[in-house]
């Protein structure tokens, strides 16, 4: 999914330029309707700017919780969550590199797959494996993104986890119900930060209707 919205949304519209149309008679004010959004911001009908990163409950970095309060201004970033994906599909290339590029708090550091030395150089990542157990088994992250064939998010998910790792896995995360719940016992036992990505939970359409929804 390469899709940068700025690109998806933006026409061709040549390089002939027209003057404007003139602008129309001013008409009585429109009252605004409905709420404004948490911060300020167009009420319903319109735009919502993107929400801020958050990062997740829980995280711990250079031994301190990472919150938004924690990096102010006068405060010292922490140091980015080296992040390893394995994987080297076209989504990976589409989706988590480019997210992951320039994110304040993660940098990808590895990359495992057929073609991780292509998208390594493409996207100036450090590291490639040739498997993902290579990758688990090499110490050089602190989370794992799994984007691999269906049937191998179980087993990669569990070995990540049995080596202290964080883990984003892709849907789904297990071919029944009894590998995702045994994958849920597992995180919970050793304490991991996980995450199933449903993109479109964290949308700026989705997080309003959330914020006004309480």
């Amino acid at each position: 999914m390469h899709l940068n919205p700025a690109r998806a949304n933006r026409r061709d519209i040549g390089t002939a330029v027209s003057a404007p149309p003139p602008s129309p008679p001013p008409g009585p004010a429109r009252k605004k309707s409905g709420p404004s959004p948490p911060g300020g911001g167009p009420g319903p009908g319109g735009f919502l700017p993107p929400p801020p990163y958050l990062p997740p409950p829980g995280l711990v970095v250079d031994n301190r919780p990472l919150h938004i309060d924690n990096i102010g201004m006068n405060s010292t970033p922490p140091s980015p969550i080296r992040i390893g994906i394995a994987g080297s599909s076209w989504w990976v290339d589409s989706m988590y590199l480019p997210a992951l590029q320039h994110h304040p708090h993660g940098r990808v550091t590895a990359i495992a797959g057929r073609d991780a030395p292509e998208l390594a150089q493409r996207w100036q990542v450090e590291t490639t494996y040739p498997d993902w157990q290579s990758l688990l088994d090499s110490g050089a992250v602190d989370a794992v993104i799994i984007a691999t064939r269906n049937h191998t998010h179980f087993p990669i998910a569990c070995a990540a986890l049995e080596a202290g790792l964080h883990v984003l896995c892709e849907k789904p995360i297990g071919l029944n119900y009894r590998e995702a719940a045994a994958l849920a016992e597992l995180a919970a036992a050793k304490g991991a930060i996980t995450m199933t990505p449903f993109t479109y939970h964290y949308m700026p359409a989705a997080r309003y209707l959330e914020a006004t929804d309480r």
